[in-house]
């Protein structure tokens, strides 16, 4: 699934709104109150993102952080809620892309999601995720993001996960093979891992 073109207003916001996260990140909670009512302004404009953009890496570093950072009060409950889904189910096809997943193994490492439900949900990118299925994108998008800054080349980065691995937890196992086992313990293993390993 191919997305939209990458248009200047979406690199102007996308870059704003990173930014005023990374703001908030780094200045906590309190030290950046005076921007809650700028963020929570901003529903329809990650609506828009969300929408049209996150096939580009810089949007799929986004939406982790905003996968992440669920305690920031972005939005309404509910609101914030449907844009994680949605970022989630968009998020999908470009993992399987990337990493060359067959749909098969992307519904296991979603816990073994029905054929019905994954197909769905990619084409409709509405259906309900609940929290284990959106901790999975969120541990697979941090092991895309980590080995993009682990390895320059991003073949190296992509491949990394059919190379046998005499590393714990993989033990000579290649990652797919462990990450197919389809446990969410391994999924954040091996997101924990990549985050040592890059100190």
């Amino acid at each position: 699934m191919r997305c939209h073109s990458y248009t200047n207003w979406h690199r102007a916001h996308g870059c704003l709104l990173q930014t005023l996260l990374m703001k908030e990140g780094k200045c906590g909670l309190i030290g950046c109150a005076q921007h809650r009512p700028l963020l929570r302004s901003w529903g329809p404009i990650l609506g828009r993102l969300t929408s049209d953009t996150c096939g580009h890496n810089v949007y799929m570093c986004l939406f982790q952080r905003i996968l992440d950072m669920t305690h920031i009060d972005l939005l309404t409950p509910q609101v914030a809620h449907d844009a994680k889904v949605q970022a989630a189910w968009k998020a999908l096809p470009a993992l399987a892309e990337r990493f060359h997943f067959s749909e098969a193994e992307m519904r296991v490492l979603m816990g073994d999601m029905p054929r019905a439900t994954y197909r769905k949900g990619v084409a409709l990118q509405s259906t309900r995720l609940n929290r284990d299925q959106l901790d999975r994108v969120s541990y697979l998008l941090g092991i895309m993001k980590a080995l993009r800054l682990l390895y320059v080349d991003s073949l190296q980065a992509y491949s990394w996960i059919d190379r046998a691995n005499s590393l714990p937890p993989f033990n000579g196992m290649t990652p797919r093979q462990y990450l197919l086992d389809g446990s969410l313990r391994h999924l954040s293993d091996t997101r924990r891992m990549l985050d040592a390993w890059r100190g």
